[in-house]
């Protein structure tokens, strides 16, 4: 029988294929080394190997440099966006006349031959910083409603807002939860129903550009009466914090601003003002919450809020005197240096509630 004796022959060595360097993007540092490379004579094939780059690219760059002056990205020259502003501001419409996103997605791509995603549309709405929030309800305003918010703005024009202390009262309560998170509908969760009347915290505080008072906690589930608020006044006023930029000499001109519910306008509360806090902003209407900057804080207090499991009221209190600590002092001073702008809307608007 004949033996069979097999040779092995490698195979030849590939000409002129480069070995895969990687990403080929450039940003305009590397962009610029390259040229240097080349300007200081080296070759393509030797700055694509240093710089691990396509020799290709390489190529490309140094055209590109021949032909324009420069390396780099012109205007324009990226991948066309599917979302240009003419579909953003139909997204943006459409889901402030209260559409879903999925009946955005159709409506938008029954006129696109590329149709966009529904996780495009959601990802446009969020740039166009629309949240899905609970609508707010409020009262309306009669006529005498907003001639005394009129009357209000216009004796107010040439207030100093950053002067005034901001007070109110906010009724805090345990929040109830998530009602939607995902299951698996075979074995549902369940947890605890909440209580029909779920436990309440009444707080009251005072805040403005330079000033800011303690919180100030009520009994629990005690509605705040007047002579309670008396006694808030009598201990919290003056504010006891003053920031350290308040201008030299105006540390004790305080204006005090409250809004006109019941218990702050009794003759005990109003004796008491004149005499302890004499540059009181006085006839503050009715209904107007916008006029009254604490209710800023309250709302970033919640935001705050949201952000923990609190399950009883000793967690509640702990948690709302932590934040009232820690509140953002930036956006307090923004929402005061917006006071002038809302007083001009609301004449503009001859009364009407403003936009804050």
């Amino acid at each position: 029988m004949t033996s069979l004796t097999l040779k092995v022959v490698p195979f030849p060595r590939l000409v002129c294929v480069e070995l895969n360097p990687g990403p080929g993007k450039m940003d305009i540092g590397k962009r610029e080394r390259v040229i240097g490379f080349l300007e200081a004579g080296g070759s393509p094939s030797e700055a694509a190997a240093h710089y691990e780059v396509p020799r290709s690219s390489v190529y490309d760059l140094k055209k590109k440099l021949e032909e324009t002056g420069s390396v780099e990205t012109r205007p324009g020259q990226g991948r066309k966006r599917k979302v240009n502003q003419q579909v953003r501001r139909s997204v943006r419409r459409k889901a402030l006349s209260d559409k879903s996103i999925p009946q955005i997605t159709r409506e938008v791509n029954s006129k696109r031959e590329d149709p966009l995603s529904e996780r495009t549309i959601r990802r446009t709405v969020g740039e166009e910083k629309l949240q899905y929030l609970v609508v707010e309800e409020e009262e309306e305003l009669s006529k005498k409603g907003k001639q005394r918010r009129l009357n209000y703005c216009q004796n107010n024009l040439d207030t100093d807002w950053k002067l005034v202390l901001f007070t109110d009262e906010k009724l805090f309560q345990l929040p109830s939860g998530s009602h939607k998170r995902w299951q698996d509908p075979k074995n549902r969760m369940k947890k605890q129903k909440p209580p029909r009347h779920p436990k309440k915290l009444m707080v009251w505080g005072g805040i403005g550009y330079y000033f800011k008072t303690k919180l100030v906690f009520c009994k629990e589930n005690e509605k705040l009466k007047s002579k309670n608020y008396l006694d808030i006044l009598k201990h919290n006023l003056p504010p006891a914090t003053r920031f350290s930029d308040c201008p030299k000499g105006h540390e004790d001109d305080w204006s005090f601003l409250q809004d006109n519910a019941t218990i702050h306008k009794t003759k005990e509360v109003m004796d008491y003002l004149e005499k302890e806090a004499p540059f009181y902003v006085r006839d503050y209407p009715p209904l107007s919450p916008d006029m009254n900057i604490i209710e800023d804080v309250w709302s970033q207090m919640n935001s705050e809020l949201n952000k923990y499991t609190i399950k009883n009221l000793t967690s509640l209190k702990r948690h709302l005197k932590k934040i009232w600590k820690e509140i953002s002092l930036e956006k307090v001073r923004n929402s005061v240096d917006s006071m002038p702008k809302r007083i001009e809307q609301c004449i503009s608007r001859k009364g009407e509630r403003t936009s804050y």
